[in-house]
């Protein structure tokens, strides 16, 4: 879908809003009752989770609230060694799938709140040394000296000029980079920022989430998306009216949020289950796969290095949420 056609949809919806007020003085759309109690399951899940680990969390001395963002509850899904080792705070170069996804990111930024990107290589590095990207901003410059220059410079170039097809979005007031965080039972946060946010809390018109993606999608990129769905619908009660994934040469693709809501929550006791026997002792499991080149200790994890050396960055998703 063409980010015009995603930009009308979220115009239809704010012009059919009701005219009564909500309560808090704004206009409310029609929310299917449906939905609204499939927002309030999924809560009262989380928060039985919670009443029943809180305690056991509490004697193992892990820091309350036990923080799970979506990058933290996929690394968990995929193996306990990965898990424990991105939660010491270790991380990996960046290589330059990692680094094009930051530049879309920095690109989009730039085109929703300044406009159209001049040129690709100095705006970028003014971006991120703005943003005090310290070590980013020398990885890139690693890459750029390189014998693939050329190549870079030109994929660059092409990702700004895509994220040029989102300037219909700026009409529209987007919050950008936009927190979601839900608390439950002062025991589990749920942090997470998600890359365009149009309507919410304060406009009078319902949510709707765009994650911005510069590589193919996967089924991971579209369980993130769920996963911020659940957080927003947390936040406001009801859920998004709409959620989507955009990529360069794809543009918008929509994530339907009707009846996930619960499995999204599932995913997230399921993590929390996990987390908690983990600090309760119990042994760390090894699941070696591709995802094993993103570990901080795989040089010492024999399991490990076979995918990791095999497996080149092409296909790159190392769990991070941009």
């Amino acid at each position: 879908m063409q980010v015009q056609d995603w930009v009308q949809t979220w115009v239809g919806a704010q012009s059919s809003a009701d005219a009564a007020p909500d309560g808090t003085g704004e206009t409310r759309a029609a929310v299917d009752p449906a939905a609204e109690a499939e927002v309030h399951a999924a809560r009262s899940r989380l928060e039985e989770a919670v009443g029943e680990l809180g305690d056991r969390l509490v004697a193992t001395g892990c820091p309350l609230p036990l923080r799970l963002s979506n990058s933290t509850i996929t690394n968990v899904d995929r193996c306990d060694g990965l898990a424990v080792a991105r939660a010491g705070g270790s991380g990996v170069d960046p290589n330059w799938p990692m680094l094009r996804g930051r530049a879309l990111d920095s690109y989009v930024q730039h085109v929703l709140i300044a406009g159209r990107v001049g040129d690709p290589v100095e705006d970028l590095r003014s971006m991120w040394m703005a943003d005090e990207l310290d070590e980013t901003l020398a990885a890139l410059d690693d890459h750029l000296t390189s014998d693939a220059r050329e190549d870079l410079e030109s994929d660059l170039s092409l990702l700004a000029a895509e994220a040029a097809t989102l300037a219909p979005l700026a009409q529209l007031m987007p919050r950008l980079e936009q927190r979601l965080e839900v608390t439950i039972g002062g025991v589990l946060a749920l942090p997470g920022r998600v890359d365009v946010l149009l309507g919410g809390a304060g406009t009078g018109a319902p949510s709707v989430l765009l994650e911005v993606k510069s590589s193919a999608l996967r089924s991971e990129h579209m369980t993130q998306v769920r996963h911020y769905g659940l957080l927003q619908a947390l936040r406001e009660g009801r859920p998004p009216l709409a959620a989507g994934v955009w990529s360069p040469g794809v543009g918008v693709t929509d994530v339907p949020l009707t009846n996930t809501f619960g499995s999204s929550a599932e995913r997230v006791v399921g993590s929390l289950v996990r987390t908690s026997a983990l600090w309760e002792g119990a042994p760390v499991g090894l699941n070696p796969g591709s995802h094993c080149r993103f570990c901080p200790e795989v040089d010492r994890c024999p399991e490990g290095m076979t995918f990791a050396e095999g497996s080149g960055d092409a296909d790159h998703d190392d769990g991070s949420d941009w």
